[in-house]
């Protein structure tokens, strides 16, 4: 269905978390230019998506304390 890389539209959600007591400095995340974030998707936090990575339909990827790296062409559906 989506073939090309980027942020497909709809209502999704990318930003920084709130601070908190163990990181109260606020994080964005950090999406390569070839990965792909499907609708209806929150990321928020110090996430970084590396190449080729799909994030698919309705996902909450949240990193809050310390960095969430998805390295490059990981299968998502097996480390959450």
């Amino acid at each position: 269905m989506y073939k090309y890389s980027g942020l497909y539209p709809m209502q999704r959600l990318i930003g920084a978390t709130p601070p908190v007591a163990e990181a109260p400095i606020p994080t964005v995340p950090r999406i390569r230019e070839s990965a792909v974030v499907g609708p209806n998707s929150i990321i928020l936090g110090d996430v970084h998506i590396m190449d080729d990575v799909f994030i698919g339909f309705h996902n909450v990827i949240r990193a809050d304390a310390s960095p969430l790296i998805i390295s490059d062409r990981a299968p998502t559906y097996r480390i959450m």
